[in-house]
């Protein structure tokens, strides 16, 4: 294999040796270092995210431009839930415990979907449940739930922090109070936050969990990044997750709630940061190369054109950032990257609301800045941690997610609780400005949108990565013709709710052709068998009043088909998957459909260009599966 840098060293030394013109030497450089973007640029087609109520990157985006916080005091039966089950050591005054953005009804899990007992469930550790959760959702939105997802090698990569497991972790509650045995300590295993997720979906990529502090899940996304380009994966799921156990942490021998005061108000970049609020949360990326995304047809959300990672290494403290190091790293990658810097019209910020730490960070991304353009105040900068707050190990995934959709939506959202702009910083003579309100996103001549995120971690890590918005889709005019649109679900809650989903999104402004919302609702979604709906229709309108008209009085006429398999009968049938490719047939197949018939709909689409679309999320139905529910304290244990 070419060494590029050996054999430009070795180009310059013939220059220097007058073997070679300097100006056929600087051609053959470039020449040699020349990577063809279209090889090394990465499409995200899929995106997932849980917050304190949220499990929709939708609702997510609307709490992001309409200043929205999911801050507030952790719910007491959460509290309750933990506190008959912790030493007395780590109790803490319930009348002022910490306000964060803690996920509500964390016990919660949709353990059907999943093909797990209730006991299952129970035992499974909070954290990797949402994250199983979390990654359906990404594999969802790329739609490669269903039988798209086949003799792939896709990778997981998770980011976590156990830091705070190292203070109170599930399955040392579990055998702290005798709840629970091995199989409960064995089926936490830390891995298994990316090895449940490769078993549960059959994804055959390498899985594994890195521990980078806060850039955590910004190192999924490099190692993601990274092993798509050297093809040891086809596609790779990237995650963070920031789940506390304790949501009560107090500094020892202090007033102080993780490091701040009782209340605060989360005000970063401002003049007064006040502190930051710890924020649970988990995100997900599917992550593929550009070309074969393009190809696919799948719905690209934006393209990762690169990042980089360094470590300040004895230059300062263990705790501290170095803007040396920063704008090192920054500028080398810029090096390297197919994009003008003045391109960069938003950067998502670490968030740590920490006055002195910010301006370290800010200053050694400005002065990478400097070096490459002497433009003034063209890049927004800002951070989620106001509305979600600091999210540790998942900031670097859930940064890119937000992004991603103000990229999409044309918008930079308002920083939260602004005020003033710290002092100790110019902005005005900076590359930087505060954006405190709403802004329409407008981009440079010839210039695509490009956002860029950052995340430091302790011990010297800083992560920067850089995304720029997906290509445009054309338009395709498709043949008026019957299509056939399927619906399933689990069970009856999450059926009526996902037939609720679907109404309201058709009745909105639905950019998709009805051929690909039939195909991805086909193809690209998992088909329960439990309950279907079948329904051969022409047209949009006539899709959402045959949907209504099913809701209000469970019509069922010659093109509207419904279902209920009992399971066991349902698993005496012969497993036969039938292979379609009849147009004239589907009235037939719809009818066989809901009565349990196992169909492959591959076939039906192989000559239309169907492509991936958006679609509703499939609404989970949730139910409490908390280990601790029937525990009584037991003092000599929690001596």
């Amino acid at each position: 294999m070419i060494d590029e840098k050996e054999l430009s060293k070795y180009i310059l030394n013939e220059y220097k040796n007058g073997n070679i013109k300097k100006d056929i030497a600087l051609e053959l450089v470039k020449k040699v270092n020349y990577k063809d973007s279209k090889e090394t640029d990465v499409a995200v087609i899929g995106m997932g995210c849980r917050f304190r109520k949220e499990d929709d990157y939708n609702l997510y985006w609307n709490g992001l431009e309409n200043k929205k916080t999911w801050i507030d005091r952790c719910k007491l039966d959460r509290v309750y839930s933990f506190e008959k089950v912790l030493p007395e050591h780590c109790l803490d005054d319930i009348a002022t415990h910490s306000k964060g953005s803690f996920i509500d009804n964390l016990f919660d899990f949709d353990y059907e979907l999943f093909g797990l007992t209730k006991e299952e469930a129970k035992g499974m550790a909070p954290g990797q449940r949402i994250m199983l959760e979390t990654a359906y959702r990404a594999l969802e939105d790329a739609g490669y739930l269903g039988e798209r997802l086949v003799q792939n090698k896709t990778g997981v990569y998770i980011g976590n922090n156990f830091l705070s497991e190292l203070i109170v972790s599930h399955p040392a509650l579990i055998m702290h109070n005798g709840i629970g045995g091995n199989e409960e300590l064995y089926f936490n295993w830390s891995s298994g936050l990316a090895t449940r997720i490769s078993r549960q979906f059959n994804l055959r990529g390498p899985s594994y969990v890195l521990d980078l502090s806060c850039a955590s899940s910004s190192m999924a996304i490099l190692n993601g990044y990274q092993s798509l380009l050297d093809k040891k994966c086809d596609m790779v799921l990237i995650g963070g997750i920031n789940v506390s156990y304790k949501p009560c942490i107090r500094v020892p021998g202090t007033d102080l709630i993780h490091e701040h005061e009782n209340d605060i108000i989360q005000k970063p970049y401002d003049d007064n940061p006040g502190g930051s609020y710890l924020g649970e949360g988990a995100g997900a990326l599917l992550l593929k190369p550009l070309r074969k995304a393009l190809e696919d047809g799948d719905n690209i959300h934006a393209i990762l054109k690169g990042g980089s990672i360094m470590n300040t290494g004895s230059e300062v403290g263990f705790l501290s950032s170095s803007a040396v190091s920063i704008k090192n790293m920054i500028t080398d990658l810029f090096k390297k990257l197919d994009v003008n810097v003045e391109s960069i019209g938003y950067i998502e910020g670490e968030g740590y609301a920490q006055r002195i730490e910010e301006i370290i960070q800010t200053s050694g991304i400005n002065e990478a800045f400097k070096s490459l353009t002497n433009k003034k105040q063209f890049c927004a900068i800002g951070s989620m941690s106001p509305n979600v707050g600091y999210t540790q190990a998942a900031i670097g995934v859930l940064g890119a997610i937000k992004g991603i959709l103000s990229m999409k939506n044309n918008i930079i959202p308002p920083i939260y609780h602004f005020m003033k702009p710290n002092t100790m910083f110019n902005f005005a003579n900076s590359a930087f400005y505060i954006n405190d309100i709403k802004k329409q996103w407008d981009r440079l001549e010839n210039e695509k949108h490009s956002f860029a995120a950052y995340s430091f971690a302790y011990g010297g890590n800083n992560a920067f990565t850089v995304y720029e918005e997906a290509p445009v889709r054309d338009t395709k005019q498709f043949p008026q013709k019957e299509y056939l649109f399927v619906l399933t679900a689990k069970s009856q809650v999450a059926f009526k709710s996902n037939l609720n989903k679907f109404i309201e999104f058709l009745s909105g402004e639905v950019k998709s052709s009805l051929l690909d919302i039939c195909y991805t609702a086909a193809v690209g979604r998992e088909l329960y068998s439990e309950i279907r709906l079948a329904i051969v229709t022409s047209n949009i309108d006539e899709l959402k009043n045959k949907l209504i008209e099913f809701a209000k009085n469970g019509t069922v006429t010659n093109s509207v088909y419904y279902g209920e398999t009992n399971k066991k009968i349902e698993n005496s049938k012969k497993s036969t998957v039938h292979i379609i490719d009849d147009q004239d047939r589907l009235a037939s197949i719809a009818s066989q459909f809901v009565q349990g018939e196992k169909y492959k709909f591959g076939n039906l689409y192989s000559e239309s260009n169907a492509r991936i679309c958006p679609l509703p999320n499939y609404q989970f139905d949730r139910k409490r599966c908390c280990i601790f529910d029937d525990f009584t304290k037991n003092e000599k244990l929690m001596s």
